[in-house]
């Protein structure tokens, strides 16, 4: 039992090491400071996210955690999102655990992560799956979102009219969530998609719209931005009074220092109007840092246009060739971007994947060691089991064999009385033969008689008591084991000098009157073998596989010895005549 108590604890400390990954603590720290942080420290917080390199190897609980955290700060600072196959994971475990708007959360930002992966149809898909979800849950204003991704998606396949009807779809889901400043920004995404199709009248109408909503929520670059958009549907539609106006409006609400585009809008009216040294003076301006590269690109063919208009070809060429290299050296650029990230993503894929396959291996062999540890915990429950069993019928065993020892001392006791009573009498019968009167003696007599049927009794139950301890005795029990199902004369003597010391044992236990006269009696060592071995009244045959002789050689050796003996009588057995020994 001190065993199970052991095996029981180990077996269940290594089921729970299989059945639960356990939460790592570090992570676990730095998902409460990161989560405590976005508010305020967004890139904090991506530094505490990113300082843990390998999400896959957490919990798919945790995995989870650390994927929603790194879409909320992409959210804020548009910072990249998780890995696809991170993603994926998170998928699962919210489908299994989560509720309908952490599906749909998770599924948002895989769609994101296929599009930056550019795996669009696979995007599209985890986006319907996710609007459903959203739209499920009323949640217009991830619906907005995610209806907006889609257009995204559209504008990058030049898909101009899908895209300007997904970012209208968006403005009413934002305004039934009452998101005033993102139904702005949808408008003028279908506005700027209307404008590509030169649907201009409708494009302004969009951005009348998003600078309607983005006065009354957005800040001053949000403003500025809607500004912009409008100035640049009226440069189109050739209101170039209008689009200065907006235009010069946008730089003066802008705060980021980010007016750059503006810059360039600029550029590329005063161009279209012919007044070249304002337009040389915005492509000036428009060389300052910007977020957006193809920016500078562009001002090398706004250069161009002007150096054109101005008739001096040798300069107009010069510019052409570095804009078409410059254009060439950033779709290279994006190309090797590409390619690095794709090389990064398929380095950490394989890292992961020989981790997956460590862990795979390591978990084989913990499920390996469970198995053969469940199968020696059963072993031994069941040998534990047999033992007990074993046990509890030896002590009973045991028992009944004291209590059958009692019983005989019990009798031996009674016996001794008897006989102590009938010396009495006899000594009493003795003494009163001349001096009583016959009567007396006679009724000495009767009692006499009495006792001495009481003593024949109790020595038949004596007898009865030691022939049964005798039956159940260890010795005999492994005497006729061993002769069982053995061909006499075909092997040497199955007992050892150890079960002779038994046999010789037993006999002197339950016949001491029989194991006192075979000891002086002059028998060789085989001849008091053999009458010892008679005391257990086997039969012949068996007497001969357990001395691995001949039958006939155990027969002939048996008249032998009770010739020494002097047992004459034909109907007595060598078993009865010893055990009856008084």
């Amino acid at each position: 039992m001190r065993c199970l108590r052991v095996l029981i604890p180990l077996l269940l400390l290594l089921l729970s090491l299989v059945a639960c990954h356990p939460d790592d603590p570090v992570a676990t720290r730095r998902f409460e400071q990161a989560t405590r942080l976005l508010p305020v420290e967004p890139e904090e917080s991506l530094l505490l996210l990113d300082s843990i390199e390998y999400p896959e190897n957490l919990n798919a609980r945790q995995n989870a955690r650390w994927c929603m955290l790194k879409g909320q700060v992409a959210d804020t600072i548009h910072s990249p999102m998780p890995y696809s196959s991170q993603l994926e994971r998170a998928v699962r475990y919210f489908k299994r655990e989560g509720g309908a708007m952490e599906q749909a959360q998770a599924l948002f930002y895989l769609g994101r992560a296929y599009a930056d992966e550019k795996i669009y149809n696979g995007a599209q898909e985890m986006y319907q799956e996710a609007l459903a979800l959203a739209l499920s849950e009323k949640n217009w204003n991830l619906a907005g979102y995610i209806v907006s991704y889609i257009g995204d998606i559209y504008e990058f396949k030049a898909t101009y009219d899908l895209a300007e009807e997904k970012y209208l779809e968006a403005t009413e889901y934002f305004r039934k969530a009452g998101n005033q400043r993102s139904q702005a920004f949808a408008f003028s995404n279908a506005g700027r998609q209307a404008a590509f199709e030169d649907s201009l009248d409708m494009a302004l109408d969009y951005m009348k719209r998003a600078d309607s909503l983005i006065q009354g929520v957005g800040d001053s670059s949000d403003y500025a931005s809607v500004l912009n958009g409008m100035g640049n549907v009226y440069r189109f539609r050739g209101e170039y009074e209008k689009a200065k106006a907006y235009l010069n409006k946008s730089i003066v609400w802008e705060t980021n220092d980010d007016d750059v585009p503006t810059y360039s809008a600029l550029a590329s009216l005063y161009i279209e109007l012919g007044e070249l040294d304002s337009a040389r003076y915005y492509c000036q301006l428009a060389e300052a840092p910007t977020m957006n590269p193809h920016t500078h690109i562009r001002l090398y063919y706004k250069y161009y246009l002007i150096a054109k208009q101005e008739e001096n070809t040798n300069l107009a060429l010069s510019y052409l060739e570095r804009y078409f290299e410059k254009s060439d050296s950033i779709t290279l650029a994006r190309n090797d971007a590409d390619i690095i990230s794709v090389e990064k993503r398929y380095k950490h894929n394989h890292l992961i994947s020989e981790n997956r396959i460590l862990r795979k291996s390591n978990y084989r062999y913990i499920s390996l060691s469970i198995f053969i540890l469940l199968i020696a915990s059963v072993s031994v429950i069941i040998y534990q089991i047999r033992v007990n069993r074993r046990n509890r019928i030896i002590i009973a065993q045991q028992q009944a064999m004291q209590e059958k020892n009692e019983r005989l001392q019990m009798l031996e006791h009674e016996l001794a009385n008897t006989n102590a009573e009938l010396n009495q009498i006899s000594t009493q019968l003795e003494q009163y033969k001349n001096s009583h009167s016959s009567e007396e003696n006679q009724a000495l007599l009767s009692q006499y008689a009495e006792r001495k049927q009481e003593a024949e009794r109790l020595m038949s139950q004596i007898q009865k008591q030691r022939q049964d301890l005798f039956q159940e005795s260890a010795i005999m029990k492994r005497l006729l084991k061993s002769s069982d199902k053995v061909i006499a004369g075909n092997q040497k003597s199955l007992l050892t000098d150890k079960d002779w010391k038994a046999i010789y044992a037993q006999v002197a236990s339950s016949y001491p009157t029989a194991a006192k006269f075979l000891r002086e009696s002059k028998l060789t060592e085989k001849e008091q073998q053999l009458a010892y071995l008679s005391v257990f009244n086997f039969e012949a045959k068996r007497e001969a596989v357990l001395l691995g002789a001949q039958l006939d050689a155990v027969n002939k050796s048996r008249q032998r010895l009770r010739r020494k003996l002097g047992i004459t009588d034909r109907n007595l057995s060598l078993h009865d005549y010893l055990v009856n020994l008084e």
